[in-house]
């Protein structure tokens, strides 16, 4: 085997040594090259980083490695051979996020495939020509510059959200972090309430410890029971049992879904085990709760006991559905996707300008839940490195013509007293008109006596003067 040349080496030497920050990924996508000016500017060594698998998806958790590949994942027209100059948010080790245009330069192998990227970083100058990227990857940038903001003001590493509503949201989960007190959580089927309550677990005092999700409307009351009194083993006359050594297994939050659905008897005992129970009455433990119903009114209809309402709604926080929510569409749409580049090998960029039409138009009445399966399965259906409005699902297309043409319009039902009154006083006077205004021969053709007519026409307040032409035509 031929030795490299002593130029050859120097080159690699020189762009290893280079301040300048220029690395290589390979056709896996796996970091194969960091160089002097990539470690400079990240605060991450070659060693710790090289074979990171870079995908095109930005991350939050600075601590992690992979946040790197996140940062330096190139967009799916790379690897098809095209050269690209795009914005992006590099995510250094110490937390800091610092704006970079990266060049990405395919390089083929003699079949013409492309077997590595280069990628060199480059300062975003202000008076520079404004770089052309493609909407997909200005909303990568975005995205990846949004996640970074959320995790310096709120501490957030998952959620996503730019409107008002959701960002009142952000800020609640900041607090509820702050201690151990109960949290309940109101909003429509699929708005993501499981992942707000997952997210105040995992930033509050009980962090170390289990986060347990009870499904109250599905669990059998039987198997509901008995896992409240292994959770609560001072409560209501429960036995003790033996806490877990590892912190980890042991509850730090317990969280009741569709909580409305839980019997009284279960309430009641919640209510007294907490009270009794010294690991939860002492704030060492959270009790969260969530629901699609307003719990205010099924106390008045006596459905939730008034004690267990005020137990579990220390803090209350509603969660707006999705079209209430039409800034955070785009980057929340986005953060699916590339939630989904991170399990595959095949790396998608984003979405077509039809596909947010679409989205637009549409009311999303399964919310988030029924966004995200929109767009895995749409990923799933595409060939490209965008997703087309003929990739999007069949269910979806369908439902969205159905919101276009809209409900059927309704039919409008005049009191029946005033529509028999209307019809009688047409009757009358076709027939004063057919019989000249002879009221005799008007009574005949409604078939009623000339008395009965007059009474009424009193009724009806038809003029008599309708009928005094033609009187003498009665004898």
């Amino acid at each position: 085997m031929a030795k490299p040349s002593r130029s050859k080496t120097r080159v690699e030497a020189s762009l290893a040594a280079s301040n300048s920050p220029i690395f290589a990924i390979d056709a896996r996508r796996r970091l194969v090259f960091f160089n002097a000016g990539c470690e400079q500017l990240t605060g991450w060594l070659a060693a710790e980083v090289i074979g990171t698998v870079c995908v095109y998806a930005g991350q939050t958790d600075h601590s992690r490695k992979e946040s790197i590949g996140g940062s330096l994942g190139p967009p799916p027209e790379v690897f098809e051979g095209g050269a690209q100059v795009v914005p992006a948010t590099v995510l250094c080790r110490d937390g800091e996020a610092v704006a970079r245009l990266i060049h990405y330069f395919p390089l083929m192998d003699s079949a013409g495939i492309v077997d590595r990227v280069l990628g060199v970083m480059t300062p975003i100058e202000k008076r520079a020509k404004r770089v052309e990227s493609t909407a997909a990857q200005q909303l990568h940038a975005e995205l990846a510059a949004l996640r970074v903001s959320l995790r310096q003001r709120f501490g957030l590493e998952s959620l996503v959200c730019r409107s008002e509503a959701m960002l009142r949201v952000a800020e609640q989960i900041r607090v509820a972090r702050g201690s151990n007190a109960a949290v309940h959580l109101r909003g429509e089927k699929g708005t993501g309430k499981e992942h707000v309550a997952r997210a105040i677990h995992a930033g509050g005092p009980a962090a170390g410890q289990a986060f347990v999700p009870l499904d109250c409307g599905r669990l059998p009351t039987f198997d509901l029971k008995q896992t409240l009194k292994r959770l609560f083993p001072q409560g209501a006359g429960a036995p003790a049992g033996d806490e877990p050594a590892v912190s980890w297994l042991q509850p730090g939050s317990v969280y009741l879904m569709n909580v409305e659905t839980l019997p009284r008897d279960l309430q009641e005992f919640l209510v007294e085990a907490y009270r009794s129970s010294a690991p939860w009455r002492d704030g060492k433990r959270r009790l969260m709760s969530s629901t699609c119903i307003d719990m205010g009114a099924a106390v008045a209809d006596d459905s939730i006991r008034s004690d267990f309402y005020y137990l579990l709604t220390t803090v209350e926080i509603e969660i707006p559905p999705l079209r209430r929510r039409e800034e955070d569409l785009a980057p929340l749409a986005q953060s699916i996707l590339e939630d989904l580049n991170r399990h595959e090998e095949r790396q998608v960029g984003g979405f077509a300008d039809e596909v947010w039409t679409q989205f637009r138009e549409y009311n999303w009445p399964g919310n988030v839940d029924e966004l995200a399966t929109v767009i895995a399965e749409a990923r799933a259906a595409t060939r490209s490195g965008l997703i087309a409005a003929a990739d999007l699902p069949f269910r979806f297309r369908a439902g969205r013509d159905a919101q276009a043409v809209g409900p059927p319009p309704k039919v409008a039902v005049e009191p029946l007293e005033q529509l028999l009154q209307r019809v009688e006083v047409e009757e009358i006077r076709r027939a004063l008109d057919a019989a000249r205004n002879n009221r005799s021969k008007a009574a005949e053709l409604l078939g009623i006596t000339r008395p009965r007519l007059y009474r009424r026409m009193q009724v009806l307040g038809i003029d008599r003067a309708e009928g005094d032409r033609g009187a003498s035509d009665e004898s």
